[in-house]
Order: structure tokens, then sequence, then C-alpha cells
């Protein structure tokens, strides 16, 4: 058994199974880039943040939710189909906070993007209160901005900031239905 774990490599042998590891390494570099050179892009004015919530609230109300999703992360769909487009509000929320968080590099390398932090609240499609945040940031390329929880009333909010557990939200909500 252990000359069959003890195979003979040549170095011929070693160049053949050089080369394919080279050009892999090669390939998986040329798509991923330098990691540890990324920084994400700087948070965006609260003002183009708003605009594009507001564009989220539009398709909402128009129940447009394919495009919904094209604004928010790749996880919109999930989210969407377990909240269920019937409970969509037929209502704006109520804004009742935005917070520009900064990023934060937690690790060399490793960052935690920043954006506009939006606190939304309002009732549902069947007359159901939520609170809800969602943040929105410039994507990775630079190129626009994205939702991070587009499907507001399913009452998501953010577990955390960069500057560490999320602060109590029960101010945020007062106001907002219960």
């Amino acid at each position: 058994m252990e000359s069959l774990l003890r195979l003979p490599v040549t170095a011929a042998a070693s160049v053949r199974l050089l080369i394919p590891m080279v050009l892999l390494a090669t390939i998986v570099n040329g798509c991923i880039g330098d990691a540890s050179a990324y920084v994400p892009p700087s948070p965006p004015p609260q003002a183009e943040a708003r605009n594009l919530v507001n564009r989220v609230v539009q398709l909402t109300l128009s129940h447009d939710f394919d495009q919904l999703c094209t604004l928010g992360t790749p996880e919109c769909r999930q989210v969407l189909h377990a909240t269920g487009t019937d409970t969509a509000p037929s209502t704006a929320p109520a804004i009742v906070g935005a917070t520009t968080v900064p990023n934060q590099e937690t690790s060399p390398g490793t960052w935690t993007p920043g954006g506009v932090l939006f606190s939304l609240c309002g009732l549902d499609g069947k007359g159901q209160p939520y609170h809800s945040q969602m943040l929105v940031f410039e994507n990775r390329e630079g190129t626009g901005l994205t939702a991070m929880e587009p499907v507001f009333w399913g009452s998501l909010t953010i577990g955390s900031t960069v500057a560490g557990p999320a602060p109590s939200l029960s101010s945020i909500w007062e106001g907002c239905p219960s």
C-alpha cells in the first residue's frame, strides 16, 4: 500500500503539472485581481442615495419587482420571495433617519463598505407595521448605486455598523406605526 502512495515524480512530470498550475493561478489572479489592493468607493452623497430610495419606493408601489431587484444586491429575489409581493405596501414609507456610514478596514485589505443607512417605517400591503433599514452604497466598480434591503417592507434592519453593534433603534421608530 505504501508503494501506491509514493509515485515516482520525474522532472518532466513536475513540469507538466507545474504549467497548468501556473496558468490556473494566472487566470484566477486576472479574474479577481489583487484583493489586498481593493478599497471600496466612498459612500455616496445623501441626496443621491435618497434618489435611489425614492426609485425603490416607486418601483414597489407600481409592483415592478423585477426592476426593483436590479437596484438591489443579489439576495433581493430571495428576500422578496420570503417576504411576499402580496405584502408590498401601497403607500410610501416614512424615512425617519439617514446616516452616512464610512468605509471601515476590518483587517489589512479587508473592507466593510460604507454607504447611507436609511431607516424606514410604514404599513405593508396587509396593514401590518414594518420598521426597516436600507443601506445605499456605491457598487464595487464605482459605476452606480446599489440598495441593500430594497424589500423594505420586510422589516429587515442592518445588524451592526462599522463602529460595532447597532445602537438601540427604539428612539428612531417613535412616531411609526406599531
